[in-house]
C-alpha cells in the first residue's frame, strides 16, 4: 500500500493543464480573504492510476471530459508531498462548477469560492496560479503552442506554496 502524506497516495496531488485558444483552464478561488487559482486537480485515489484520476478530477471540478496526452511537470516538495502535473486534451463543452466537494464547501461556508476560469496566456505573470514554481516553469518553457517533451523533475524544501 502507498505511503500517505496530507491524504495523497504517496503524497500525491494531480492536475490537469488544458490549453485552448491561449488560454489555460483554471478554477479561480477565494479562500477566506486570500485569493488565487490553481489547475484543475486533487487527491489520487488509490485504486486508480494517475491518469484516470486526472481524468475524474476534472470532470468532478469542472464537468468536462478530457483525454490525458502525456505528464509535463513532477514536483517534490519536502514535507508536504507531490504534485503531477498532465497535460489534457478538451474535448469539448464550457467548464462549470461540477456537483461535487467545491459546491458543498461554497455551501458551507460563505468564505470559500471556486469558479472554473480560462487565463489567457499573457494574462499569467500577473496572476498568482499555484503552485508558483509551475506558472513560472509553464511561462519560460511554452513556447509556439508547444511544451518541451520531457517530463520536468523540481524538488524544493518547503512548507507551504510560495507567496508573491
Amino acid at each position: 500500500m502507498a505511503r500517505k502524506i496530507n491524504g495523497f497516495p504517496g503524497g500525491a496531488r494531480i492536475e490537469a493543464l488544458i490549453i485552448s485558444d491561449s488560454k489555460i483552464l483554471t478554477i479561480h478561488r477565494k479562500n477566506h480573504g486570500q485569493e488565487y487559482w490553481v489547475l484543475p486537480g486533487g487527491r489520487w485515489e488509490e485504486n486508480e492510476t494517475r491518469e484516470e484520476g486526472v481524468v475524474r478530477e476534472v470532470f468532478e471540478e469542472v464537468s468536462l471530459k478530457v483525454e490525458v496526452i502525456r505528464p509535463v511537470f513532477f514536483l517534490h516538495v519536502e514535507n508536504d508531498g507531490q504534485k503531477f502535473v498532465y497535460l489534457c486534451k478538451h474535448l469539448g463543452g464550457e467548464p462549470k462548477l461540477g456537483n461535487f466537494n467545491e459546491k458543498n464547501t461554497m455551501a458551507l461556508d460563505g468564505e470559500q469560492f471556486y469558479e472554473p476560469s480560462w487565463v489567457t496566456i499573457s494574462d499569467l505573470p500577473k496572476t498568482k496560479l499555484y503552485t508558483l514554481e509551475f506558472r513560472d516553469w509553464f511561462l519560460e518553457n511554452y513556447r509556439n503552442g508547444q511544451l518541451p517533451d520531457e517530463v520536468f523533475e523540481m524538488k524544493i524544501v518547503r512548507n507551504q506554496f510560495r507567496e508573491e
